[in-house]
């Protein structure tokens, strides 16, 4: 049985609209990636080497954080929350 690892990104205080962030991340190792993803959006990640050595698909785009997530970690070996 596979081991499952999470990714937690954590945010601020929950807004009326989930704000769009315009994320520019060539395909690479998902810890990785995820690290742009926090980095991009200004915010807190948690556990991203859980994810290992995999490679994420690019993203790049106007996405919320939970969208980016989502599409970052589509077909990952982890998976990934948002948290406020």
């Amino acid at each position: 049985m596979g081991c499952l690892a999470a990714a937690l990104i954590a945010v601020g205080p929950a807004h009326a609209a989930p704000e769009r962030v315009r994320f520019s991340i060539p395909a690479k190792p998902y810890a990785e990636s995820l690290i742009d993803l926090a980095l991009q959006a200004d915010l807190t990640l948690l556990g991203a080497s859980s994810c290992g050595q995999a490679r994420a698909p690019a993203l790049v785009g106007a996405f919320t954080v939970a969208e980016a997530l989502d599409r970052l970690l589509q077909a990952a070996p982890c998976t990934g929350k948002v948290v406020a």
